[in-house]
């Protein structure tokens, strides 16, 4: 076996981070394939994608760079299906040693050799801006008890809280992804609901699809290796990536119009990281939608700076 395989899943107006994450990735020095899920239409950057089946489409991102479309018949909410069709995808690609997944709303700003020695212990995750969640928080005496009333061993305890948006995995650890598929289904039935997000931040279940890889990651003894990889800790300074989390993405425009609104700005570094990967190899945008964007950006960040004060 050899080489890695980078997945991710996407629909609507998340082309335009998926283009952008697999700028990054190409410049950051991966080479090979980039596997995504998606729903809807493809991209218009990728309409030249050769068709190989009824759901797949090969797109040439750049030399030694493709991406492989898989068109999902799902109707679960992408962030419930993550730990599916990643491991359909480890699955499909047997020969292969490691699996990335990265949410589409995410771009890497560190060289690709750095993902490929952190995942050796087997697991690679990434703090949460909830990074501290002692192994005493109410929210894990729930978890515990949740485990215990469906027969799920407690294996670990921990005093972080990780962020499902990225995660790297050695195939030697698979059953990893079925547990945390497990705990996905397990926490819906028992709240009753599929919404990303669930009562409010002292809820157990709060943030239900990362509360079970927390909860899969108590339940399995699989060796892992956890950093600030997205600089919550301390930003600008540890980044591996960024994280553009929150309503509003980079790419969506009308930007003054939000911050006449009131509306919770982007983080201008995640902004910024975007823009940086956002013309090649890949170009979402004409020159002069780029300029326009970049106006956009520029003048919004100046009025919210006016109103609210530095953006963090």
């Amino acid at each position: 076996m050899t080489g890695s395989i980078v997945v991710t899943l996407f629909e609507k107006h998340y082309q335009a981070g998926v283009a952008a994450l697999v700028n990054s990735l190409y410049l950051a020095g991966f080479r090979g394939e980039v596997w995504a899920g998606f729903r809807g239409d493809l991209p218009d950057w990728a309409k030249s994608a050769v068709q190989e089946s009824v759901s797949t489409f090969v797109f040439k991102a750049a030399e030694g760079l493709n991406l492989r479309f898989i068109k999902l018949e799902t109707e679960q909410p992408l962030y419930y299906y993550k730990a599916r069709f990643f491991y359909d995808v480890l699955r499909q690609n047997q020969e292969f040693e490691r699996l990335f997944y990265f949410d589409p709303d995410i771009v890497v700003t560190e060289r690709w050799q750095m993902f490929e020695d952190w995942i050796k212990p087997g697991l690679a995750l990434s703090l949460d801006y909830l990074y501290a969640l002692e192994s005493t928080n109410p929210k894990r005496n729930v978890w515990i008890d949740f485990c215990k009333s469906r027969n799920i061993e407690i294996l670990h305890n921990f005093d972080v809280y990780l962020n499902s948006g990225f995660i790297g995995i050695d195939v030697r650890y698979a059953e990893f992804l079925k547990q945390w598929e497990r705990l996905n289904l397990e926490i819906v039935a028992h709240i009753g609901s599929t919404g990303l997000k669930h009562g409010n931040l002292n809820d157990a279940f709060h943030m239900p699809d990362q509360d079970a890889l927390n909860i899969a990651l108590m339940t399995t003894d699989v060796p892992y290796s956890f950093a600030d990889a997205m600089g919550f800790r301390a930003p600008h300074q540890s980044n591996y990536m960024y994280h553009a989390m929150g309503r509003r993405k980079p790419w969506q425009s009308n930007k003054i119009l939000a911050t006449l609104r009131n509306e919770v700005p982007i983080s201008i570094s995640a902004e910024r990281a975007f823009f940086r990967f956002c013309r090649e190899p890949i170009s979402i945008y004409s020159p002069l939608a780029y300029e326009l964007m970049q106006l956009d950006r520029k003048i919004s960040v100046l009025l919210d700076r006016l109103f609210r004060g530095k953006r963090p």
